[in-house]
């Protein structure tokens, strides 16, 4: 609210949720919290070093993705 009545643009920086089945709904909700307010968003991604479940990096030689990312793979348009 704060950001539209003030005409700024809203970043959400870095959230995550773990890499199971029972948060994706949560985060498919949110995203679209953040697509129906304008609110631009970075997802926690993580790395080599980076052993969290909130990780979106691939597994298997970065052959298969994970299910955070296959959540978020339709909200990463411009429309």
């Amino acid at each position: 609210k704060w950001c539209q009545d003030k005409s700024q643009i809203c970043f959400v920086g870095e959230f995550g949720v773990p890499n199971t089945a029972e948060w994706q709904p949560g985060m498919t909700h949110f995203l679209e919290l953040m697509k129906k307010y304008n609110i631009w968003w970075a997802q926690w991604s993580g790395g080599d070093a980076y052993a969290s479940q909130t990780t979106i990096q691939p597994t298997n030689s970065f052959t298969t993705d994970t299910l955070q990312m296959k959540t978020i793979q339709d909200f990463l348009t411009s429309k």
